[in-house]
């Protein structure tokens, strides 16, 4: 499989979620035509925020404990105004937490959450097309205080064939035939996405005639196949 590197901090687009919630992380990833009509799985290797195992993800020196937000109160927002204007805003305090960490992990930072290098596998299903886009639940950053993972979302480029292109569920594949082959009738050797197999060229077969394989085209859903053109 291949192996796709993506950088913390510009590499992988993110995207925030709730309170706790982990980033989503994006990685491409580039596979030839006959892996995206069969499907595959894929390494990936990239760079993810992961829970801090030396505090368990609470962001405190071991033997110590986060201490509720003495400004939110444990709310992670404050609100300022008076009368009917009033502004709700995450706590400048403790970032939206709703606690403070007076002394820090060292390996984190008081974080909760670090960088680290992970390999994952990720399945591509059969029949998948170009410029498609997969969303692999719980497999990106690690949530704050132990919250939730962030997904993994998959951009899928599919290298040109050298024998088909895809039309649908149908591939199409040119095929050179002789005059006499044509005008008399054969039968010949073509590929096929499984291997080589043979077809009957009709007596009498036109120049860009279009001749059809049945079942030997991209799987398509319900368990049948397109056809081969």
């Amino acid at each position: 499989g291949g192996s796709i590197f993506e950088d913390l901090f510009g590499g992988g687009r993110r995207g925030g979620g709730g309170r706790g919630q982990g980033a989503s992380l994006r990685v491409n990833v580039t596979i030839p035509f006959r892996e995206a009509v069969f499907g595959c799985t894929k390494t990936i290797d990239l760079k993810r925020h992961e829970s801090c195992a030396t505090c368990a993800g609470s962001g405190a020196k071991k033997g110590t404990k986060p201490k509720t937000c003495p400004l939110c109160h444990g709310h992670g927002v404050v609100r300022q105004g008076q009368g009917f204007f009033v502004v709700q805003t995450t706590c400048p305090q403790c970032g939206g937490r709703g606690q403070v960490v007076a002394d820090p992990c060292n390996d984190c930072g008081g974080n909760g959450i670090k960088a680290e290098k992970v390999t994952i596998k990720v399945r591509i299903p059969a029949g998948v097309e170009d410029s498609s886009r997969l969303r692999v639940s719980g497999e990106g950053d690690a949530g704050r205080d132990n919250g939730p993972r962030g997904d993994l979302f998959v951009d899928i480029a599919v290298k040109d064939d050298e024998f088909f292109e895809r039309h649908g569920d149908d591939v199409v594949c040119r095929v050179p035939v002789t005059y006499a082959q044509a005008a008399l009738g054969a039968e010949i050797e073509v590929p096929t996405l499984d291997g080589k197999a043979n077809m009957r060229i009709p007596a009498g077969t036109q120049p860009g005639e279009i001749l059809r394989m049945r079942g030997q085209g991209v799987p398509a859903r319900g368990g049948r196949r397109g056809d081969q053109l």
